[in-house]
């Protein structure tokens, strides 16, 4: 399953045209009938538009000529900075935006500021508590689309992110970045302490402990402290955003283990009872509920 990012619409827009015909639903104003025809169909659901290679529908014919690019591999529009090209101009002027660091658009309550129009809108959900996409076999909701196709993966099991070098593939992309530097050799982590380095900051996280008098008391201590010790290295440097609720964080396995705060994935379960938890030292700390069993090895993060 291909996950797409959501850009700004792009629906034709009125400008200076003459406005003649307006949607009685939401009070979009268009140039033409046929032009509000079309718009209608963001309100009914009806795709006349259907690809000829999968299964995708589409409301506009336009949306049709770009979905058909990723099929033929034909990406017309270039960017002029980096060489990086896209189906389409919308797509390009959203990528544009990076070398710029334009942000048109705001949010009127809490005036943050985002690249793209459907962020805005994903983030007002914040505030208003809407989580309109649902899962059919759970009762998760969650505030975007893209949200909804990654926690499907939790009962799909499906892997799209494939190693080109071997035969591993995960659900998420992080998971394969991370699993190809074992390929390349990268290590990108780097020990303040001893300048060990590491192919992910889990591994950092880990090694961190050693350098700890906490390490002992499992390690949770030490954690905290080389938390706080990082953010004094690296001030104001959050690169990795979820584009769920846009919170920032410093490094790829921060943002991976937030996210499933928003798929609902819990991989350390406990093998008394059904409970299952986000983190590895949360699953340690509940089984000390279970006082009277022996100790249970589990894996760490």
């Amino acid at each position: 399953m291909e996950i797409l990012p959501e850009v700004e619409t792009m629906e034709p827009r009125s400008r200076s045209i003459k406005k003649i015909a307006q949607c009685e639903v939401c009070g979009y104003i268009a140039s033409s009938k046929y032009r509000l025809k079309c718009h209608m169909r963001k309100h009914t659901g009806e795709k006349p538009y259907k690809c000829n290679v999968c299964l995708s529908a589409f409301g506009y014919g336009q949306y049709l000529k770009f979905h058909m690019r990723k099929h033929t591999g034909e990406k017309p529009y270039k960017c002029d900075i980096c060489m990086s090209a896209f189906i389409s101009s919308a797509h390009l002027r959203v990528h544009k935006r990076k070398h710029t660091g334009e942000k048109p658009y705001k949010c009127e309550i809490c005036s943050t500021a985002f690249s793209q129009l459907s962020n805005l809108k994903i983030h007002k959900r914040i505030h208003t508590g809407e989580k309109p996409y649902k899962c059919e076999v759970c009762l998760y909701e969650c505030k975007s689309g893209n949200g909804l196709q990654r926690h499907k993966m939790v009962h799909t099991g499906e892997k799209p992110f494939k190693c080109e070098m071997c035969s591993m593939a995960y659900s998420f992309k992080n998971d394969l970045v991370i699993h190809v530097r074992k390929h390349t050799g990268e290590k990108p982590f780097l020990c303040e302490v001893c300048a060990f380095k590491f192919t992910s900051y889990r591994q950092l996280k880990k090694h961190m402990r050693t350098h700890t008098a906490e390490h002992q008391n499992e390690g949770e201590v030490g954690v905290t402290e080389f938390a706080k010790r990082r953010k004094k290295l690296y001030p104001g440097e959050r690169p990795y955003r979820c584009d769920e609720c846009f919170s920032a964080f410093l490094c790829r396995y921060d943002l991976k283990i937030h996210m499933r705060k928003h798929t609902g994935e819990r991989p350390f379960k406990c093998d008394v009872c059904t409970a299952a938890y986000i983190r590895n030292h949360e699953l340690k700390r509940h089984m000390k509920k279970h006082k009277n069993l022996r100790p249970i090895n589990v894996k760490d993060d």
